[in-house]
């Protein structure tokens, strides 16, 4: 539009319709990418329809891990009702885990992936000790890609 008003060289009445044309295309142009911005905005809306709070019988077991020169504490629950062990969270990747292992270094727990991740057992270079953390919030865990998806067999 600009383009054709300074090749015609318009002036005068023909000037004030083309800029008057001009300002409601610009309108037009908005009112239409408001009324996309709408049709496709995603809605969600989180209700919580119940709270339980349960108490259940469990037993704290402790356990002494060594491994070479070091050893660790690890409390491990029992469940009463379910009649099996709480799995343990991985300190790399947060997953739970009833089959793990533990770092030369630190002696943290880790699941089957992260050690292998690590290049085999009992070496060196340990997720967590590498500075991998389980998420902290809700917002890293969404944030975070979804770690490999092996299946672990357990009790």
């Amino acid at each position: 539009m600009d383009e054709e008003i300074a090749r015609r060289a318009l002036g005068g009445e023909e000037l004030a319709l083309r800029l008057s044309k001009k300002e409601q295309f610009g309108a037009e142009a908005e009112r239409q990418l408001e009324t996309l911005g709408e049709k496709y905005r995603l809605r969600l809306r989180l209700q919580p329809f119940a709270l339980l709070l349960a108490q259940l019988p469990v037993s704290i077991c402790e356990l002494l891990v060594r491994r070479r020169k070091d050893e660790r504490r690890l409390e491990v629950a029992y469940n009463l009702l379910a009649k099996r062990f709480d799995p343990l969270p991985c300190e790399a990747c947060g997953r739970d885990t009833h089959a793990f292992g533990l770092c030369d270094q630190a002696l943290h727990v880790l699941c089957g992936p992260c050690l292998d991740r690590s290049g085999g057992r009992g070496r060196r270079d340990c997720p967590r000790c590498l500075g991998r953390r389980p998420p902290a919030n809700v917002g890293e865990l969404i944030a975070r890609p979804p770690a490999a998806t092996q299946e672990e067999t357990g009790p």
